[in-house]
Parts: C-alpha cells; structure tokens; sequence
C-alpha cells in the first residue's frame, strides 16, 4: 500500500501560509483557486520527544523573532512564479534568507 500524505502546505496570493492535517480541507483550498498546494508531506509518527528543562534552556539561546515575508514580497514571488514547485522553493529561499 502507498502511504498517503499527512500534512499540506497551501500559499495564499497575500503570502499566508496555512497547514493542515485534513485532506477535505486541502482539496477545498485547491479548489478555491485562493491558496496554491505547494507540498505534501509525507510524516511518521513521533515517539519521544525531549522537553526537559536543560533541552528548553539550550534550545532557547536560539530563538529569535520570527520574520515573514511582506505583502509586497509575497506578491512579487506569486506573480512572477509559474509553477507550485518554483514557488514553494522561492519563498523558502526568501525565508531563509531573511530568518539567518
């Protein structure tokens, strides 16, 4: 049997990003024409996760405010982008660049 995607990822024209776990939900925003699907993922399940108090120290020293993208930047990237693929990789380029 092929596993089956468990998560999406839809862009919206603004340069919302939303997620979702629920397969209707994605195929109503394809069907919308107001989001782009741009990736499925494909997840296993997690088994144990590290939340003492030593990993949330060590891992805060990282944080760091959160920058997006603005209208403007989201607008360019959907606009001058032909393809889901394109642009999924463009805008994790921009986030990357900006979040660095």
């Amino acid at each position: 049997m092929e596993p089956k995607p468990s998560l999406w990822l839809a862009i919206a024209k603004d340069g919302r990003v939303k997620y979702t776990t629920d397969s209707g939900r994605a195929s109503d925003w394809k069907k919308s024409g107001s989001y782009r699907l741009v990736r499925d993922y494909y997840t296993a399940p997690v088994h144990a996760i590290d939340i003492s108090q030593e990993h949330v120290d060590e891992t805060a020293k990282y944080r760091h405010e959160w920058v997006g993208l603005t209208d403007e930047e989201a607008n360019e990237l959907w606009e001058s982008t032909d393809s889901d693929w394109e642009l999924m990789k463009r805008v994790e380029a921009k986030l990357k660049e900006k979040n660095t």
